[in-house]
């Protein structure tokens, strides 16, 4: 990396968001395209953190210590404002293959929607009645996907062992750069 780019990335500006969530936005690493900064308030990362850390096989890798700075800014009116801006770098997931793959599983008649069967997971465990009888459709009238619907279930019912508190719904998922299904947030 050039000094002149290393001084761009350096000096604040605006930048462009690859998404956001309800408690933060994830923006791109200048240089390694594997790693975005998830950009949030300090006490809700503070609350994540050490379950991502503790289950890289559910969520997102974390690389490092969550860094926090205050910022000083103009608003909408005119007035100089404070505020608190904290970030972490996290293994960058593909939230667009999923996203097709759901959008995909959605437009089969399984005979119930698959974010129902998703939320029957957490309500009646990944073997009840109407996931299995989802699956079974699944098996029947779409092969190609039923090892990936199997993965989704069984990742959701993890995810709510560890994480209880998790915030489910269908663009709560990614890839990572090895195929491996995580959930991006709680």
């Amino acid at each position: 990396m050039k000094l002149i780019d290393i001084l761009n990335e350096i000096v604040t500006r605006e930048k462009k968001a690859l998404g956001k969530g309800a408690q933060h936005k994830i923006y791109p690493h200048p240089t390694n395209p594997d790693v975005v900064y998830k950009v949030g308030q300090y006490h809700i990362m503070y609350d994540w953190v050490p379950v991502f850390k503790k289950h890289p096989d559910l969520f997102p890798k974390v690389y490092g210590d969550i860094k926090s700075n205050v910022i000083t800014y103009t608003n909408y009116f005119g007035k100089k404002e404070r505020k608190e801006a904290s970030w972490i770098l996290v293994e960058k997931l593909d939230s667009k293959s999923f996203n097709d793959f759901f959008e995909e599983l959605c437009e089969i008649d399984l005979g119930v929607s698959p974010f129902e069967a998703l939320f029957d997971v957490y309500l009646k465990g990944r073997y009840s009645d109407e996931v299995m009888t989802c699956l079974d459709v699944i098996k029947r009238k779409a092969p190609h996907m039923y090892k990936r619907c199997v993965e989704l279930f069984n990742l959701t019912a993890r995810v709510f062992e560890v994480a209880p508190e998790f915030d489910l719904h269908a663009y709560q998922f990614g890839y990572d750069k090895n195929g491996k299904l995580k959930c991006l947030d709680i």
